[in-house]
């Protein structure tokens, strides 16, 4: 059974945040955050998610209590269960930023300036407002294959 719960983190320092290229699908050669899909090896904890999943796309190490949440949204994929999306700041964190299976080329953008034409489509509606300081939620709306943005609607 698939996950009803998705991460998604954002390593920021100054006034930068590092995005990656995913390297799979759905969103493959788009820019993101680091992120995926709840599992029972997190305990079911969105925090603990995250902190593996950067880890894992990104090489960089953080823990549950020194990320903070800035975002929830609910995801409806056309004619399937609704996920809910977790989205946090990350702003301590140790290591080097690597290119793994699940990400590449992470670079570091000024967060005044990301490149939203170049991430997952909808994230333009939302990612630079959070980065601003705004706490996001609303309901994101995507094809059944979640490739296409079909809309959101913010709260």
């Amino acid at each position: 059974m698939k996950s009803r719960v998705l991460v998604v983190g954002f390593p920021i320092r100054r006034d930068e945040v590092l995005l990656g290229i995913r390297n799979q699908k759905p969103w493959i050669c788009n820019l993101s955050g680091f992120g995926g899909n709840i599992n029972d090896e997190d305990g079911n904890d969105p925090r603990k998610t995250q902190v593996r999943e950067l880890q894992e796309e990104s090489g960089l190490i953080t823990c549950p209590q020194l990320i903070e949440k800035r975002a929830e949204f609910i995801v409806n994929c056309e004619g399937k269960e609704s996920k809910i999306l977790h989205a946090y700041l990350i702003p301590y964190f140790m290591g080097k930023e690597v290119t793994t299976k699940e990400m590449s080329s992470p670079m570091w953008f000024p967060k005044k300036n990301i490149p939203t034409d170049l991430m997952i489509p909808g994230d333009e509606f939302w990612v630079c407002r959070m980065l601003a300081g705004e706490f996001m939620s609303g309901t994101i709306f995507r094809s059944a294959d979640a490739e296409i943005f079909l809309g959101i609607e913010l709260n």
